[in-house]
């Protein structure tokens, strides 16, 4: 059985239960609520290395609920053997240093979250354009980082005035920043949701960049996405995106958490020759190759599972 973004739905007794009946378990986290005492993202909070306690997220009369959490978690899947399978470098990391998991008895396995290559890919050669075009998700959650989008804006008008003649952005998700875009002059299209993975990848495939502003995430596997597409991704330090990018071959990593960076990084591509983009987008496909393919992938994960 792969649990897979559990939320407690199947309760750790249960796990524990179908242990006992010879059935292997394996969680694949796509966050971190499996090992913690319930956070999904823990951002820069380490108790669940020890016991959760007191939670910096709760109250009084809540803050000993997470501890409690964990502690039955602990008591269910600390005596059994699972296996893991993590969507990057870091999960790995927050696996081995958990209070629950940190036994070798425990088997963490890196597999990437893949994608069938055959669809995700380029569906033309590089061409030209007028204007930079660079691609985001909007989001009102705090955690996808809009705030940050919205300050670097600040900062590159500041900069430069004349970069809303050089770039473009194309937005998927809420509408919440769409306002500010367009108060602001720059050039945009805006799609509220995509249905269906062709117009996924024709999202992608009209990209030059393609920009992660999340401030915590175990992915985004939009960065998977852009890549398998062939096109360079622009990341703070977090998530798959540490795993993959590097400078100037097929993105840029900001190290710090920076609306004035990802300003000047944003000024920086505005600035690339042609070949030099086409390059990054030759390497981002090369860098799916190597990571990302689904069919590679699925052989990992069934050899886990004998």
């Amino acid at each position: 059985i792969i649990v897979y973004n559990n939320s407690n739905f199947i309760k750790p007794e249960l796990i524990n239960f179908l242990y006992s009946k010879k059935i292997k378990i394996i969680f694949s986290l796509t966050d971190q609520e499996l090992i913690t005492g319930g956070c999904h993202y823990n951002f820069n909070c380490k108790k669940f290395k020890t016991n959760c306690y007191p939670c910096p997220a709760t109250r009084f009369p809540l803050y000993k609920i997470a501890s409690k959490n964990l502690s039955r978690k602990f008591n269910s899947y600390f005596p059994i053997k699972i296996s893991f399978l993590c969507a990057s470098k870091k999960v790995v990391k927050d696996v081995s240093n958990s209070v629950i998991f940190n036994r070798s008895k425990h088997k963490v396995y890196l597999n990437y979250y893949s994608l069938d290559l055959k669809k995700y890919k380029p569906l033309q050669n590089y061409n030209k354009k007028s204007k930079i075009v660079i691609g985001f998700r909007s989001s009102l959650n705090p955690r996808k980082g809009n705030k940050y989008i919205i300050d670097a804006l600040n900062h590159l008008i500041f900069k430069d005035r004349n970069i809303i003649n050089k770039i473009k952005f194309n937005i998927i998700g809420d509408s919440s920043i769409i306002e500010y875009i367009k108060k602001k002059g720059f050039d945009y299209s805006f799609k509220t949701n995509v249905d269906n993975e062709n117009k996924l990848i024709k999202f992608y495939n009209d990209l030059d960049f393609f920009i992660n502003q999340s401030i915590q995430d175990q992915g985004p596997m939009m960065v998977n996405e852009a890549l398998a597409c062939g096109v360079p991704v622009i990341s703070f330090e977090i998530g798959v995106a540490v795993d993959f990018i590097k400078k100037n071959y097929n993105g840029y990593l900001i190290k710090s958490l920076s609306s004035k960076l990802l300003a000047e990084k944003i000024l920086y591509i505005s600035k690339l020759k042609n070949k030099k983009i086409k390059n990054m987008k030759k390497n981002s496909r090369k860098t799916a190759y190597k990571f990302l393919d689904l069919n590679k992938n699925i052989k990992k994960i069934i050899k886990v599972c004998k």
